[in-house]
């Protein structure tokens, strides 16, 4: 009868639009009727709602994105008026305001929910309970369909229109944080022999859903999308898994997929491909975050399960540790190794397997590697010499040489360099042994470190004696592809070449390794090369450029948590307080407001961009 009347319509319209809202669990009826409809009448329309998918020819899908963030605070506070006609949006409450929208992933529904609990709560206490979203949203109206009553009824009714397989899939991807790719589902989410297709089949069918979104691949990094939970179907989800009595399995498949993923990189850090996978790993940070958490916290039940995850997260915290050194997070993966190293004492006592031993001396060494980038010598010193001595007694010789060459930098950088050089050339020594060349070029540029410093304690800095120390290891370095040993090297000879010219810009060799530390992210090194622009500025005369420039490199270096050495932080401080003398209070303050505001990236811009640079460098 609808296709007659239609049919019956159709030659005095040029076209008929028919609305069907509302059809997710409908669908066996919907679909084919959509067919029959549209085949019979070739004028005719169909717009559909639907939380899934309706799978006819010729339907075309248009999402119905979240709320953008404007749009979302504007209907917190129309909705918060009707619960209180008095609230305004001011410049006390606007941020709080924006942050609960902002955590409420824009659904209209959540933050309508969100808006009700002001007749009893101010907006710093609805944030402050969104953990428990399910529990504070709750208060619906109650002229609404049941479903859009509170959240959780929301999602129930998206839930329960899923097949149980679905369901399983669902709650086990709330383990994930920051996305997940297909092949991580699959390791996590799915019996070890299934097969790629059943897992795409699987995230398909709740993309189709609209329980689980599709985000494009990061350039140069994947070359296959991620997939992502919205925050609200996350929490909705882990309530779920808890309750399937899966989270601590699931929790454990998470955390070996990426030990795996870290086990994968391993080779590729300290060669060509350094970068991508430094940006692979650093992809997957959030990831690593809740893993490592999750697996030195008190809430693991089963002993097994938690003897296995304090292993599995010693050896991922171990590989990713290059990744919090070089990229910056020094004091998130300080904290990360010292819950992680309590918590093998915890678990296993002071005597553990030699497994658990042997993946604890990677941890150490990360944790003193973290201690020293952050000028915590004392600490760095205490964790390399206790992780010498087990390494010694594993008889793991190569740990022993990285132990031995890591103690002496930081001996080299408090100026003991009788008690550096020792376990430098011991180190070397042992790496020759072994024939590992990343590590023979590594301690070769370390030892001309450490004769720099010794030289400039002695204040006659030896040049010809040095160099050779630095030349060796860059062209070990260059014949291995490690692109942070061949920047390390050229700024070390840049800042001979600075010294030995009669040029005042940066030298070739300094311009030659700013495009590599950026690549690699080096935040540390970068900040390191904008004093040395600020000491270029300087020399040039331009006292507030240079002003700008350490500025800019110190809140750089705070926010990272990485200061310079302690040597270098006394010439920095003499050379700042000269400048001030010269210039006055007032300019001084203007240069140094306007270089803490520059990121790092905008002010090396700033100075590369410099015609005098440019025209006073050597060619």
């Amino acid at each position: 009868m609808v296709i007659v009347a239609l049919q019956a319509m159709e030659p005095e319209a040029a076209r008929v639009l028919m609305l069907l809202d509302n059809c997710e669990h409908l669908l066996p009826e919907i679909a084919p009727l959509c067919t029959a409809l549209l085949q019979g009448c070739p004028r005719l329309h169909i717009l559909t709602t639907s939380r899934v998918v309706l799978g006819v020819m010729g339907e075309t899908i248009w999402p119905v994105p979240s709320l953008p963030e404007s749009d979302a605070v504007h209907l917190f506070v129309a909705r918060a008026r009707d619960a209180q006609p008095h609230f305004a949006l001011t410049d006390r409450n606007a941020t709080i305001v924006t942050q609960i929208c902002r955590r409420l992933d824009g659904i209209p529904l959540a933050i309508e929910l969100a808006a009700v609990r002001l007749r009893v709560l101010s907006p710093e206490k609805i944030a402050a309970r969104l953990d428990d979203r399910f529990r504070l949203l709750n208060d619906g109206n109650r002229g609404a369909m049941p479903r859009h009553h509170t959240l959780r009824a929301a999602l129930d009714w998206s839930h329960d229109l899923l097949f149980e397989p679905e369901r399983a899939l669902l709650r086990r991807l709330s383990v994930f944080a920051g996305g997940m790719t297909l092949d991580a589902v699959g390791s996590v989410c799915f019996p070890p022999a299934t097969s790629e297709w059943d897992v795409l089949d699987g995230i398909s069918a709740l993309v189709d859903r609209s329980l689980v979104y599709t985000k494009p691949p990061t350039e140069e990094i994947e070359t296959a999308p991620r997939y992502g939970l919205l925050e609200t179907v996350r929490q909705y989800a882990a309530e779920r898994l808890i309750d399937a009595g899966e989270e601590e399995a699931t929790r454990l498949a998470h955390l070996r997929a990426f030990r795996c993923l870290a086990d994968e990189a391993l080779p590729f850090l300290k060669g060509p491909e350094q970068t991508r996978w430094l940006n692979r790993l650093e992809t997957e940070l959030d990831n690593v975050r809740v893993a490592l958490l999750w697996c030195s916290s008190s809430a693991i039940q089963s002993r097994m399960v938690q003897e296995s995850a304090i292993l599995e997260g010693l050896q991922l915290a171990s590989v990713i540790g290059t990744l919090w050194v070089i990229r910056g997070y020094l004091a998130e993966g300080r904290a990360a190794l010292h819950r992680l190293l309590a918590g093998t004492e915890a678990v296993f006592g002071p005597d553990p397997a030699e497994a658990v031993q042997r993946a604890r001396t990677g941890a150490l060494h990360s944790a003193a590697v973290l201690a020293y980038r952050q000028g915590d010598f004392t600490a760095a010193l205490a964790l390399h010499a206790e992780n010498l001595s087990l390494r010694e007694a594993l008889g793991d010789m190569a740990g022993v040489a990285t132990t031995l060459v890591s103690m002496g930098n930081v001996y080299s950088d408090i100026r003991e360099v009788d008690a550096a050089q020792p376990l430098m050339e011991r180190g070397l020594a042992l790496w020759r042994q072994l024939d590992s060349t990343p590590n023979i070029a590594s301690t070769l540029f370390n030892l001309g470190t450490l004769l720099y410093n010794r030289s400039e304690a002695e204040g006659c800095l030896n040049i010809p004696a040095i160099r050779p120390y630095y030349e060796e290891s860059l062209a070990l370095f260059t014949q291995i592809g490690h692109t942070l040993g061949i920047a390390n090297a050229l700024y070390s000879l840049g800042l001979f070449e600075c010294r030995e010219a009669t040029c005042i810009g940066p030298s070739p060799s300094m311009l030659r390794c700013i495009p590599l530390y950026r690549a690699l992210g080096d935040r540390r090194m970068l900040a390191s090369l904008l004093e040395e622009f600020s000491e270029i500025a300087v020399r040039q005369g331009d006292d507030e450029r240079s002003i700008r420039y350490i500025a800019a490199a110190g809140a750089a270096r705070r926010t990272y948590g990485c200061p310079p050495r302690p040597a270098t932080q006394a010439e920095q401080a003499a050379g700042i307080a000269d400048i001030r003398q010269r210039i006055g209070e007032t300019a001084f303050a203007r240069a140094w407001d306007a270089g803490a505001a520059l990121s790092l990236d905008e002010a090396l811009d700033e100075a590369l961009a410099m015609k005098r640079f440019a025209v006073d460098s050597p060619a």
